[in-house]
């Protein structure tokens, strides 16, 4: 069974699940562009090097409190982190899934939607 199975159909953090569950994985920003007041992102979770998550964002500036934009703005960790580091309450609204995809809305402290496309370790 692939290990996305656990999580197409959850509202668990993709950022905690991994990490909590597999040793090595690691987080990167692929681009990040800002234009008409949404800040677009799109990143990778990678496990040995191998992409296993590929995301897509949208964070609206004026949904969000200023810190977790400019949080954002740098970067550097995963949003996730920045939730639970800011101790931010979200509740994770599944809008579509498939076997291998995911479609969310966090929808709280901060607001953001979230295409998540899983593959093979």
């Amino acid at each position: 069974m692939p290990w996305y199975k656990a999580i197409v159909n959850s509202t668990t953090s993709t950022t905690r699940f991994l990490m909590d569950n597999y040793a090595g994985v690691e987080f990167r920003v692929v681009g990040q562009e800002e234009k008409d007041g949404v800040i677009f992102r799109i990143s990778e979770f990678l496990k040995d090097g191998k992409v296993i998550v590929h995301s897509t964002v949208e964070m609206p500036v004026a949904r969000n409190p200023p810190e977790f934009i400019e949080e954002m703005r740098r970067r550097v960790i995963p949003i996730g982190d920045a939730i639970r580091m800011n101790g931010y309450s979200v509740e994770y609204r599944i809008t579509d899934h498939d076997t291998v995809f995911k479609e969310y809305e966090m929808v709280g402290d901060v607001y953001l939607r979230i295409k998540e496309l899983y593959y093979e370790m």
